[in-house]
């Protein structure tokens, strides 16, 4: 369902981060324009990927100890809390293995209970039912609050189990990290507006042939019903890291925004009544990837990414016009969004 419909426009009016990758949005566009990874090899934790049983060391992104994580993840909640609207908080399923630390975490910052629990799969249909209550009036605004561990030494070696981890033996799995980000949508008027936002599925996820690959690219077309929509000048893509994610964009992108003449000159051509012509170059895109400096974030990848691009549609060096963050797990769920920028000047971020 798309979000963009209803009268009253949204706004990103803050947000905010800690992940490898830097403890704000803007370090975090540092690293991840300029390549910094802050996914290492850890040596001293061996496991056997899939049935091949030699020394694999794992790619993890993990937080430096002396950041006290817990004690922000508090801060940051109670910060939200505080401000009496609906907070979504983005959990693993209950069955990870970081779910009980997690749980205890948060036990701590929000003893009453007032957080709305989400799961990662769930979560972009009740971002778009809450999205069209902020756009009617019905609630004053609305946080999203995304945090997750997936260096916990039980998921990874589920992961390499599964031949899903990247090591240094296999550089097509996925690093994973921690961190936690989150972000405030609300009606008054901000730098960055909340455009549109759409939830989708993808029935084929895991399979590699391109003519499988259609959620993503439905996901992106709900977000203009009855119209067309426009190419991004940049994109943020929350999860992208292995090869499979470039082919489901690829597919996508091409499907959206082909580059090839419009089926009436092409008929032209054909015909002979007109001389081919060649289809014009597309215009030059930004692709960001965080999980390629953070790894995977499983729970904090959608509101990372959400930061990250209100970071670099306001970054006062090269401004960006719009952004389209999309989130393509390795589940079925996929989810996009629709930014703008309502400046032409640069903007800070309100942590």
């Amino acid at each position: 369902m798309a979000g963009g419909g209803m009268s009253r426009p949204v706004f990103v009016s803050e947000y905010g981060v800690l992940s490898p990758g830097g403890d704000s949005s803007l370090a975090l566009l540092s690293a991840t324009l300029s390549g910094v990874s802050a996914v290492n090899v850890i040596k001293d934790l061996a496991v056997a990927v899939g049935s091949d049983y030699r020394a694999h060391f794992p790619r993890l992104a993990c937080l430096p100890g002396a950041l006290e994580w817990e004690d922000r993840v508090e801060l940051a909640l109670r910060h939200l809390l505080d401000q009496s609207h609906p907070v979504l908080l983005i959990t693993p399923d209950q069955g990870a293995p970081q779910f009980s630390w997690m749980r205890d975490v948060l036990s701590l910052a929000d003893p009453e209970g007032r957080l709305e629990w989400v799961t990662v799969d769930a979560l972009a249909s009740v971002l778009s039912r809450q999205v069209i209550r902020l756009r009617a009036g019905e609630i004053s605004a609305l946080s999203v609050f995304g945090l997750d561990s997936l260096v916990h030494p039980v998921n990874v070696m589920q992961l390499a189990a599964a031949a899903q981890l990247q090591t240094d033996k296999l550089p097509d799995g996925r690093a994973v990290g921690e961190g936690f980000a989150w972000f405030t949508l609300s009606c008054q008027p901000a730098p960055v507006e909340w455009q549109a936002d759409a939830a989708g599925v993808e029935p084929n996820a895991g399979e590699m042939m391109p003519a499988s690959l259609l959620g993503l690219a439905d996901t992106i077309s709900a977000l203009k019903e009855g119209g067309e929509l426009s190419r991004p000048r940049l994109i943020i893509h929350a999860r992208a890291q292995a090869p499979r994610d470039d082919l489901e964009w690829h597919h996508a992108s091409q499907r959206l925004w082909p580059a090839r003449l419009a089926p009436r000159e092409n008929l032209a051509m054909r015909k002979g009544e007109q001389q081919a012509p060649q289809p014009a170059p597309p215009p030059w895109q930004q692709h960001l990837k965080p999980a390629k400096v953070t790894g995977e974030l499983g729970a904090a990848a959608f509101p990372m990414a959400i930061a990250l691009a209100c970071e670099r549609l306001c970054w006062s060096l090269a401004p960006a016009p719009q952004a389209l963050v999309v989130d393509a797990g390795a589940q079925q769920a996929r989810c996009a969004v629709w930014l703008k920028n309502t400046e032409s000047q640069g903007c800070d971020s309100n942590e």
